[in-house]
C-alpha cells in the first residue's frame, strides 16, 4: 500500500490532503507511478507517493508531523482477522516531502490482529483493535525502540474473552478519536423508514461530515438491497452487468447545528454521484472520499468505484472517479414552463450592503420587502448563469440603506434555478 499526498503551495502555506490506495509493493514502483500520473487534481495541486506501508487503513498525525498508519489485512472482511500487521510511523527525516527514504517508515507496534484505529493525544499513541484499545506512551521518544503498550480496554488474551469491546467479525474493525471524554451524545439515529426488515433494505456503511458555508454535509456510503440469510444469491462474478442487489451508493444528507440529518435523497433513491452503467468501473459500489475539495469555484468530488457487489471478493479492477460541479449548486428551487415560480425567503436582519445570487435562467427578478411587506428594492437579471450575480436596483437605490432592518427577499424565476444567495458587506464594484 502507498500513501498518496496531494498538496498545493499558496501564499507561503502548504495545504494538504491524504489518500490511501491499495497498490503493489515497492518493487513495482513503475506500476504505481503510472497510476499516479492518471489522477486528475485541481490546477495548482499535484499528487505524489508519500510513503509505503503494509495494509494501510487509517491515519493519525502528531504535531511533529509524524504520520501514524493503522492497518488491516482485508481478508478479514470475510469473517476472520487475516494476517497480523503492525502500526507504522512515517517521518520525513530529510525534508524532501515524502517518507520513502531509509528509516523513514518504521513499525512502532508488534504485529497484531486488525490494529485499524489510530489516534494521537499529547505524546501518546492509541491503537484500537476489534476487541481492545491499547496505549503506547511517549511513542516518539526513542521511536526505534518498540514500547510495550498498556491495555486500556479488553484483556491481553484471548480475543473472545468477553472482557473488552464486542468482538464483531463482519466489518467490526474499530476507529478511534482522541479525547472524547467531554463529548456528549446529541442524537442516535438509524435508517428507519419502511418495513420492519429495513436492515435488509439499507444500512449506513460509512459517513463523514464535510462542513461548507455553515452547513454540515453527510457524505454517506449506503449499503442497499442486502441479501437475506438463506435467500438465493448468485455469487458468480460478473464485471459487465450492473447489479441492483448487494450494492453501495453514495448519498449526501444535510443539517445545520445538531439537527437530524435530512435523509430525503436516501429515501428518494437519488445518489449524489450515481453508479455507472453496465461495464463501468463504478457500476456496483461507490465510496466517497472523506471530504469534498472546493477550488476555483468548483467542487471536486473524488470517490472509489467497484465493478462488483459487496459480497463478491473477485471485484476486478477498480478505480478512483472524479465528479465536479459549480460552487454551491448541490440543489435548487426550480421553475419551468410558461408561468414563473416565486420563492419568499423567511425574514432576517440585513447585516450587509450587497446581495449576491447564485442562479441561472431566462430571468430572475428579486424584490426586497420591509417588515410591513412593502417592496423597497427591485431588480431583474435578464438571461443569467452566474455564481455571484449582484442585482442593480431600480432607481439606483442602495441596499445598504436598509442595513440593520428586518427584511425579506422574494424571487421570481422564469425557466430558472435559484441555488443560493448571500449578503456581503463590500460589493465587488
Amino acid at each position: 500500500f502507498v500513501l498518496l499526498h496531494a498538496r498545493r503551495w499558496a501564499e507561503g502555506m502548504r495545504l494538504g490532503a491524504a489518500l490511501l490506495l491499495g497498490l503493489p509493493s515497492a518493487a513495482e514502483g513503475a506500476w504505481y507511478d503510472s497510476l499516479v500520473a492518471q489522477l486528475r487534481v485541481p490546477p495548482g495541486f499535484k499528487v505524489a507517493v508519500y510513503g509505503e506501508v503494509p495494509a494501510a487503513r487509517s491515519l493519525a498525525v502528531a504535531p511533529s508531523g509524524t504520520v501514524f498508519v493503522g492497518a488491516y489485512d482485508f481478508s478479514g472482511i470475510q469473517g476472520d482477522d487475516g494476517r497480523e500487521v503492525a502500526v507504522y510511523a512515517l517521518r520525513d527525516l530529510d525534508g524532501n516531502g515524502d517518507a520513502l527514504g531509509p528509516g523513514e517508515a518504521i513499525a512502532v507496534t508488534e504485529e497484531m490482529a486488525c490494529p485499524n484505529g489510530v489516534a494521537f493525544l499529547g505524546t501518546d499513541l492509541y491503537v484500537a483493535q476489534r476487541h481492545r484499545i491499547l496505549k503506547y506512551a511517549d511513542v516518539e521518544t526513542d521511536i526505534e525502540k518498540r514500547k510495550r503498550p498498556t491495555v486500556l480496554i479488553g484483556q491481553e488474551n484471548p480475543i473472545d474473552s468477553g472482557n473488552g469491546l464486542p468482538n464483531t467479525h463482519w466489518h467490526g474493525w474499530r476507529y478511534i478519536k482522541a479525547n472524547p471524554r467531554n463529548w456528549s451524545t446529541v442524537r442516535e439515529w438509524k435508517f428507519g423508514r419502511g418495513p420492519e426488515d429495513e436492515i435488509y433494505r439499507r444500512q449506513i456503511y460509512a459517513l463523514t461530515d464535510w462542513i461548507h458555508e455553515g452547513v454540515h454535509f453527510a457524505l454517506m456510503s449506503v449499503y442497499e438491497n442486502i441479501p437475506k440469510p438463506g435467500a438465493p444469491y448468485d455469487r458468480r462474478p460478473n464485471h459487465q452487468k450492473r447489479h441492483e442487489q448487494d450494492i453501495v451508493n453514495f448519498y449526501i444528507g444535510t443539517t445545520r447545528g445538531n439537527a437530524m440529518w435530512d435523509l430525503t435523497w436516501v429515501y428518494a433513491g437519488q445518489p449524489f454521484v450515481p453508479r455507472g452503467p453496465d461495464g463501468s468501473f463504478d457500476k456496483d459500489m461507490t465510496f466517497p472520499a472523506s471530504q469534498i475539495v472546493t477550488h476555483k469555484d468548483r467542487h471536486w468530488v473524488y470517490y472509489n468505484g467497484f465493478r462488483e457487489r459487496h459480497g463478491i471478493p473477485a471485484r476486478g479492477p477498480h478505480g478512483i472517479g472524479l465528479a465536479t460541479l459549480k460552487r454551491d449548486r448541490f440543489i435548487s428551487f426550480t421553475a419551468t414552463g410558461a408561468e414563473p415560480g416565486m420563492i419568499l425567503i423567511k425574514p432576517f436582519r440585513l447585516e450587509g450592503s450587497q446581495l449576491q445570487v447564485n442562479g441561472q435562467g431566462d430571468n430572475i427578478r428579486v424584490e426586497v420587502l420591509d417588515k410591513t411587506g412593502r417592496i423597497t428594492h427591485t431588480a431583474e437579471s435578464g438571461k443569467l448563469d452566474a455564481l455571484r450575480w449582484e442585482p442593480r436596483w431600480q432607481g439606483g437605490r442602495d441596499l445598504g440603506s436598509a442595513k440593520g432592518e428586518i427584511i425579506q427577499l422574494r424571487f421570481h424565476l422564469k425557466n430558472g434555478r435559484l441555488y443560493a444567495f448571500q449578503v456581503i458587506s463590500n460589493p465587488s464594484r
